[in-house]
């Protein structure tokens, strides 16, 4: 825009800076990142070109994720041409990048790259209880047995409840057909227990692509045999020693 005299014009013609460009992600005062608690929010410098001044008339912004939308930072602010300072928000997952926008017709950058991700620490879990039932002899069809799980960095109950498995050794895994709920965000999750088997199951709690597992176990009831018969009914015949039966 061209203004003389009380009048202006206005080009048909444009210009534009520089997209901008990220080239490290790191804590303020230098440094990686350490990894965040889910409930927890930490200031983070964003290291690059072309981000314009620090008294520009834009907000700028930033976003993180997987695929560096996911999550919206908040409070960024410029400090320089090459270096933004934005506070990341609860969330999960393991190698997160990034993305800022700038301007007032925003010029967004490539999703950052290599190391220039953060990412939230994974599920611990600290104690599985039985809200209802015996964990430790549960029917084999139907359990009846609700468990609390406790730990840390489950999440924000804004998100996705995380999954809940059960194995034992080499054994096969154990997954529920109803979903776990929210009881406290971030630290306990409420889970039915499936129809299933075996004994001294630990508890796997998976959110954002990472898990934890628990040293408290579940169990199933012990089998016990009431009777043996004839497929059809009637007692089992006597079997000739080179035959089978079923």
């Amino acid at each position: 825009t061209v203004t003389t005299g009380g009048q202006s014009g206005v080009s048909v013609d444009t210009v534009s800076y520089s997209v901008p460009t990220i080239t490290d992600v790191r804590a303020v005062g230098g440094g990686a990142v350490p990894l965040l608690d889910t409930d927890g929010t930490v200031q983070v410098e964003i290291e690059g070109t072309d981000f314009g001044p620090s008294d520009t008339i834009s907000t700028p912004t930033a976003t993180y994720g997987e695929n560096g939308v996911e999550y919206a930072a908040t409070g960024c602010t410029i400090i320089s041409h090459t270096v933004m300072r934005c506070t990341t928000v609860p969330g999960v997952g393991a190698t997160l990048f990034w993305q800022v926008s700038v301007g007032t017709e925003a010029r967004t950058s490539a999703t950052s790259s290599g190391d220039d991700h953060v990412s939230y620490k994974a599920p611990s879990v600290s104690s599985v209880v039985a809200a209802s039932g015996d964990k430790d002899d549960m029917d084999t069809e139907t359990p009846g047995v609700t468990l609390t799980i406790t730990g840390d960095d489950f999440g924000p109950d804004s998100g996705p409840v995380p999954t809940v498995t059960y194995q034992g050794g080499s054994g096969p895994v154990i997954t529920p057909a109803s979903a776990c709920t929210w009881t406290t965000s971030h630290t306990v999750i409420s889970c039915p227990v499936p129809p299933g088997a075996g004994a001294n199951l630990v508890v796997t709690v998976t959110t954002g692509g990472q898990f934890g597992v628990s040293v408290d176990t579940v169990s199933y009831s012990v089998p016990t045999i009431t009777d043996v018969r004839a497929v059809g009914g009637g007692a089992v015949p006597l079997l000739d020693t080179d035959g089978t039966v079923q």
